[in-house]
């Protein structure tokens, strides 16, 4: 089984368990950074003329997988969300 297949089995059964946060555009059809960033500029508006204020807080995640336990992360996604086989290989 290829890389490609495994990411299409992997985004089915998340999609399928709705296991993926309602407005996460990573790794999703039909989503990009550009959907992002249309939904937090509609949000920040729709706020803006019921006169609420705005807070953007940004986060950079990009080395957050540097400190995973990836023996705990395995486990997990085993026993709480049913992945086996090649997936977790």
């Amino acid at each position: 089984m290829s890389i490609g297949e495994l990411i299409k089995q992997l985004n089915g059964h998340l999609s399928a368990e709705d296991l993926l946060p309602r407005n996460q555009s990573a790794y999703r059809k039909q989503h990009s950074t550009e959907t992002a960033l249309i939904r937090v500029l509609l949000d920040a508006l729709a706020a803006a003329d019921r006169q609420r204020v705005t807070l953007l807080e940004l986060l950079d995640l990009s080395a957050a997988f540097d400190c995973v336990d990836l023996t705990l992360l395995l486990q997990r996604l085993a026993h709480q969300h049913g992945l086996t086989g090649v997936v977790l290989q």
